[in-house]
């Protein structure tokens, strides 16, 4: 549980973002006790929970009963981000995204999400090495790389292990994202299927070049000669913050 005074900082950015987009609903992954449902209740919107425990949801349809703004679904998050069918079937159309996700689950979940869903505001407790990972002054990720396609983010604050009680072992971090507009090459689901499989491939060996790595999209020798001397490329190109996205519409 998270100590008063730091649960209050949380929901306050979470609010702003929440407001930044008028008349979208909102739904929270993993809302256990509902801790922060209660704040998100109060905004006037809609709030739909994806909860996994049978315990934390006996508790919620208990603790919130009376609210009829209140939607909760018994779903394993991660196999829902991943199927149109059940997103389309228990989402609302429009939302913004709010959730606290432990690291082995949050970025799995993000990696998904793009797929199916379109502009999508966030606002995220993951672990700090999480949120590193998607920070343009930290190491260039394929996960990183693949989310700053989609979203503008912002760290917000960190959270600390006194912040919590029992004490986790881990400094966690609040991060707000905001959409970006998609290019013609991420319009659809498909193009965008598309678009990770090529950035995984590219990101096979993160230290060879990007010569090197074209080999794992099956191109001949001949294809990436004739691509380096087309785009007028030094053969010791690698992938970086700079440039991957130009790089990864040329290859597509």
């Amino acid at each position: 549980m998270v100590n008063t005074a730091t649960q209050l900082r949380v929901v306050a950015k979470m609010e702003s973002i929440v407001r930044q987009n008028e008349n979208l609903s909102i739904v929270e992954i993993g809302p256990g006790q509902g801790d922060l449902t209660q704040y998100f209740l109060g905004w006037g919107r809609e709030v739909v929970a994806l909860e996994i425990d049978p315990e934390a949801i006996e508790y919620l349809k208990t603790r919130f009963l009376n609210q009829g703004n209140f939607g909760l679904y018994e779903v394993d998050a991660l196999d829902l981000f991943s199927n149109q069918k059940e997103l389309e079937k228990l989402l609302p159309q429009r939302f913004v995204l709010l959730a606290s996700l432990p690291y082995n689950v949050g970025s799995r979940i993000l990696m998904d999400i793009p797929i199916y869903l379109e502009n999508i505001p966030v606002a995220l407790v993951l672990q700090k090495e999480v949120v590193q990972k998607i920070s343009k002054k930290q190491n260039f990720t394929l996960f990183g790389s693949w989310l700053s396609l989609f979203w503008d983010f912002k760290k917000e604050l960190d959270l600390f292990p006194q912040d919590f009680s029992p004490q986790p072992n881990v400094i966690s971090s609040l991060v707000t994202g905001k959409n970006k507009d998609l290019e013609e090459y991420l319009s659809t689901p498909e193009k965008r299927i598309k678009a990770r499989n090529v950035l995984k491939k590219l990101f096979s060996n993160p230290s060879k070049t990007l010569a090197n790595n074209l080999l794992y999209l099956d191109w001949s020798k001949t294809e990436i000669d004739s691509f380096f001397e087309k785009h007028a490329f030094s053969k010791n190109l690698r992938l970086g913050w700079e440039n991957y996205e130009d790089l990864l519409k040329l290859v597509l």
